[in-house]
């Protein structure tokens, strides 16, 4: 199974949010030590705005505006998802059943990846942990699913772990909300979350035979965001697998350019 789709989103994503903060770096460097770098190390300006102007304020304002809400809601994800992490972490030693979680972990040795099973009644299969990701699965799971469907959720699950998408999630995820003002981060976003899903089911359609893998719509019970519901049944149910998800829209892709080309106008025009 090839991850290049997912990886190539995760870095665009990423070097979108480096691009920017880079440009807010030079903005702050600019104001506190009134030093140009870009005229300085590279003698390249565009003398358009001067602190004597009626722009200059507005601008400044708006600037400084978005480094404090996009610095403010990257503290806050990150401490919100350290607060889910201890609170699933004292769940999960409460509700583990260990008898069921050694069982598991012997008759799926050849995955090496930690498995927990928790005590609960629902449906319940995820993956859980950003540097050593574990697979979660429910007793309620375990005892309604026969010998194979139960293969199909652990190497569902498997990929998740193997490809550490809930850290790459994460990172996208802390990206994506500190930018509210690039909509195209939230495309990509949605694209990487769902190829994500596709990509886990997509593997375990390889990898079983078409006996062991009767019941294809069991794969819907794992997780995933509500709107890959729609193309994961295109790829499990009705075994279409050239599935394609959008990837952006025209007025998120113009709306993210003409931000960027605003900021950049600014950074490299200011204080003249």
């Amino acid at each position: 199974m090839t991850l290049n789709r997912t990886n190539s989103v995760l870095l665009a994503i990423i070097l979108i949010g480096i691009f920017i903060w880079l440009e807010i770096l030079l903005f702050l460097i600019h104001e506190v030590f009134n030093y140009h770098l870009l005229k300085s190390v590279f003698n390249f300006s565009i003398p358009l705005i001067s602190y004597e102007s009626k722009v200059y304020p507005i601008v400044s304002i708006g600037m400084y505006s978005l480094i404090i809400y996009s610095s403010a809601m990257i503290v806050w994800r990150i401490s919100l998802q350290c607060m889910e992490s201890i609170q699933w972490r004292n769940f999960l030693r409460t509700e583990k059943h260990d008898r069921l979680s050694n069982q598991l972990m012997n008759e799926y040795a050849h995955l090496k990846t930690p498995i927990i099973v928790i005590r609960n009644d629902h449906r319940l299969a995820l993956t859980y942990g950003f540097l050593r990701p574990k697979i979660i699965i429910s007793t309620g799971i375990i005892h309604k699913l026969n010998e194979n469907e139960l293969k199909a959720i652990m190497l569902h699950q498997y990929t998740h772990c193997k490809s550490y998408n809930p850290l790459r999630s994460l990172i996208a995820w802390i990206i994506k909300e500190s930018m509210p003002f690039m909509p195209i981060q939230r495309g990509l976003f949605h694209y990487l979350r769902i190829w994500m899903i596709l990509q886990a089911d997509r593997y375990v359609i390889t990898k079983l035979t078409s006996s062991e893998y009767s019941n294809k719509s069991i794969l819907l019970t794992c997780e995933g965001p509500p709107q890959s519901d729609a193309y994961r049944i295109q790829q499990i149910i009705q075994q279409e697998l050239h599935v394609r998800v959008p990837l952006w829209s025209v007025g998120s892709l113009l709306t993210s350019f003409i931000m960027l080309l605003s900021i950049s106008i600014f950074i490299v025009s200011i204080g003249y």
